[in-house]
């Protein structure tokens, strides 16, 4: 069953979004105002919920995506994607690497065998 919030709480919840505190300080400050445990999650759902609130936002002190996190970089073992190879101090896509051992070797006089 949903708790319901009054309008105090979420004026109380949007002053703390626009001091820039991170949900599970709110969640902290929340519970102690409120006297029963609140989550870091409940704070984030009724963030998400309330338009005003969301309008806000959580602050990102870092920049770029929420969270924090960075993106993973790119598999070179995934079907379709191409990799890059540092050759002699500089950066080759595979292909390009590829190519350029095959010249060394053709260059010493070896054979490519497949």
């Amino acid at each position: 069953m949903a708790a319901a919030y009054t309008e105090k709480e979420i004026d109380e919840i949007a002053a703390w979004l626009k001091e820039g505190l991170s949900a599970s300080r709110i969640a902290g400050r929340f519970s102690a105002r409120r006297g029963s445990p609140v989550s870091r999650n409940a704070i984030i759902g009724i963030v998400h919920r309330n338009a005003g609130l969301r309008a806000i936002g959580f602050a990102n002190p870092k920049g770029g995506r929420a969270g924090g996190r960075p993106r993973k970089h790119a598999r070179p073992d995934r079907p379709g994607r191409r990799g890059r190879v540092a050759a002699g101090g500089v950066t080759l896509s595979e292909p390009a690497a590829l190519s350029r051992h095959a010249e060394l070797i053709e260059g010493a006089g070896a054979r490519i065998k497949l």
